[in-house]
């Protein structure tokens, strides 16, 4: 059996915020985008207590891994697009799991 696990971890600047308040309300539509448009688990994993900063986790799960590939550089780009030039870093990995 082939099973492939991808997670993507996303660091938003959002420089506009200058609250939790704020900044929550705009990784919380984000979410809900990225949850809707590409069906992946996703949260806000860090970066808790910092208004001007956002750490987003994607996760996915496929048999198929280029479909997996394919699938979170879709999903970055859609960020980016929601956030034009705030996507300051991010980190991709794929791993097959065995039995």
């Amino acid at each position: 059996m082939r099973l492939f696990v991808a997670y993507c971890i996303m660091y938003i600047d959002i420089q506009e915020a200058d609250s939790l308040k704020v900044k929550r309300n705009l990784l919380r539509s984000v979410k809900q985008r990225i949850r809707h448009d590409f069906n992946v688990s996703i949260a806000e994993t860090g970066l808790l207590h910092t208004p001007v900063k956002g750490m987003l986790a994607a996760v996915s799960v496929s048999a198929d891994r280029q479909y997996l590939e394919g699938q979170m550089s879709k999903m970055l780009d859609a960020v980016e697009r929601r956030f034009p030039g705030r996507l300051a870093d991010n980190e991709l990995i794929v791993r097959h799991i065995e039995e």
